[in-house]
């Protein structure tokens, strides 16, 4: 089961049965009139931080049709997770659906500031992350608790390329970027020896 191959186009509305036309396909625990639902793929276990902060704000904006709407979650073995949401056809549920796809066929973003603070958060946990590069040369005891952030806004004013979202993962600093970076805000934290 290929994950890009079960995503939807953006730019097509689900129709009612779906779901018999996937590849390598069950859905257990079905409800009796299931040829009524569609299903929508929302995010996999490879998702970038886009396809997942669109999850969500889909899922909040179907939460008021629970009577519609079932959240899901299908795995397999080759090809890990994927959250899905199965809409009855012909609900509000099903038209509020169909017209965040509109919106997603013309811009792939639902919400500019979610998604921005989810890459931010990315971003600041890559840079703790990426700290095993430069473990041999820094001191971590002489750094503040939060100094992921104190480099982030470093790297904001002296090299944004650290920071620019790499895949759609957030920013990850290289070895050179981040002993520069420490080196101008914690020089004490730089070992000589």
């Amino acid at each position: 089961m290929d994950t890009d191959n079960i995503m939807q186009t953006k730019q097509t509305y689900p129709e009612a049965g779906n779901w018999h036309e996937f590849d390598s396909f069950i859905w257990f625990k079905r409800p009796d009139d299931a040829d009524d639902f569609c299903i929508y793929h929302l995010n996999h276990r490879d998702s970038g931080l886009l396809d997942q902060s669109n999850a969500d704000i889909i899922r909040e904006a179907l939460k008021p049709f629970d009577n519609d709407v079932l959240f899901m979650e299908f795995s397999h073995w080759a090809a890990g997770w994927i959250n899905a949401v199965a809409v009855r056809v012909n609900t509000e549920a099903y038209k509020t659906l169909c017209g965040i796809i509109d919106r997603l066929s013309e811009y792939p973003v639902l919400d500019e500031m979610e998604y921005c603070e989810r890459e931010y958060e990315a971003t600041l946990e890559n840079i703790k992350d990426s700290f095993y590069q430069v473990k041999e040369k820094i001191d971590k005891n002489k750094l503040p608790e939060d100094w992921s952030s104190y480099a982030h806004t470093w790297f904001g004013d002296n090299d944004q390329s650290a920071v620019e979202s790499v895949d759609d993962q957030g920013g990850y600093p290289n070895h050179d970027q981040l002993l520069e970076c420490i080196s101008s805000l914690w020089p004490e934290a730089v070992n000589t020896k």
